[in-house]
């Protein structure tokens, strides 16, 4: 489980410099993610599943 905000990867230069870093949208489970350390520019980094929240509940 991850929650909304939580860091989820990063970005870093050659020399090991944080570059960005990014957050998950919503709460969810990760469902896939990528192993390559590198990705394309709009690749995707993981896969989020959203759990569906039924109107009642206090979530």
């Amino acid at each position: 489980m991850v929650k909304a905000g939580e860091v989820v990867a990063t970005l870093r230069n050659i020399f090991g410099d944080l570059i960005r870093e990014y957050t998950a949208p919503e709460d969810g489970i990760v469902i896939g993610k990528s192993v390559s350390p590198i990705n394309q520019t709009g690749g995707r980094i993981l896969h989020l599943g959203i759990l569906e929240r039924n109107e009642g509940t206090k979530e």
